[in-house]
């Protein structure tokens, strides 16, 4: 994926091997030992054939052998951790003399005091541009007029959130229409519940394009949605009210991390997976729509949370780092 957004971008790309982290069996560890090694190896080929003056990296396996190789190479190397809850790989790169920046607030508890910069997550243009509300509806041939439950399960959907969805469509406030994007492997049952409901009540994306996204979250009044950082982040730039499902099996329960801080902060509610039924669903969406001084609180603490410069902040500080060689 990142190869085609670097060359969509007019980005030089160039991969190093890299594996997921497994601690299942002694086979896998071995194997991912294996990539770290040639990762770092190729690492260290590739920053020597140009010398950059800063290194960046965005967490996850793909970035240890990068950042390690540019500590060896004494090239100062910034770290983004776009969790509450850092990863594996973040923490050790932090030891290795990495400069860390943080999303949240909240993040800043998980690491050594005044060992990180908040500087807010970078988002996508196409996520954060902005749309009339009643326009960006009219343009996904909603009704401008009625409030719009979004569904996000990331990228690839979320099967069990899609199920709850579909047990929760007929019984949810009349007035309510449902933008559903659904993942791929989800998209050909969401076309069959569509096929049976009112026209403009319940429509349905395997994936939301760059375009069809910032509509979509223009248009919407809520969302259902998983809490991957991104996911999040984007509602806050948006301002809106998140009912927030977080993902039982991601890393650390990185997820459910991301969505108290938000619902402490007051831009949403956490609803467990375990509890997430049709029946609870009506209920939250229909309280929701039913108490527009709510809802519009929930908008204005999200609102709160967005760091619309978080961009700028970045590389302000990769500019810093470089300049002053470490």
């Amino acid at each position: 994926m990142e190869e085609g957004l670097a060359v969509q971008a007019g980005l030089t790309y160039r991969g190093i091997t890299a594996r997921k982290i497994q601690r299942a069996t002694p086979l896998a560890m071995a194997g991912v030992a294996v990539s770290l090694v040639r990762g770092l190896a190729e690492a260290l080929w590739l920053l020597r054939s140009f010398r950059p003056g800063v290194i960046l990296g965005t967490g996850g396996y793909a970035a240890a052998s990068a950042v390690r190789a540019a500590a060896a190479l004494g090239i100062p190397a910034v770290i983004h951790e776009q969790n509450v809850k850092p990863g594996r790989t973040n923490l050790w790169l932090a030891r290795v003399g990495a400069r860390v920046c943080i999303s949240t607030p909240a993040a800043a508890e998980q690491w050594p005091v005044g060992a990180v910069t908040l500087t807010g997550l970078p988002l996508r243009s196409a996520a954060t541009t902005r749309h009339a509300a009643a326009e960006a509806r009219e343009a996904l041939g909603l009704d401008p007029g009625r409030p719009v439950l979004l569904v996000l399960g990331g990228s690839q959907g979320a099967q069990s959130v899609n199920a709850v969805v579909y047990d929760a469509l007929s019984l949810l406030p009349s007035e309510v229409q449902v933008l559903h994007q659904t993942g791929a492997a989800g998209i050909g049952d969401a076309e069959r519940v569509a096929s049976t409901m009112g026209l403009g009540r319940y429509t349905c994306h395997a994936f939301l394009d760059a375009d069809r996204l910032s509509l979509a979250y223009a248009s919407a009044t809520l969302a259902l949605c998983r809490c991957g950082a991104s996911t999040l982040a984007e509602c806050h730039a948006h301002g809106i009210p998140a009912v927030m499902v977080p993902l039982p099996s991601a890393y650390a329960d990185h997820q459910r991390h991301n969505a108290l801080e938000a619902e402490s902060a007051g831009a949403g509610i956490l609803l467990p997976q375990a509890e997430l039924t049709g029946q609870r669903l009506i209920a939250e969406v229909s309280g929701l729509v039913a108490a527009p001084d709510r809802l519009r609180a929930f908008s204005e603490a999200a609102l709160a949370m967005a760091a619309p410069d978080a961009a700028e902040r970045v590389a302000h500080l990769l500019l810093e780092t470089a300049s002053k060689g470490r």
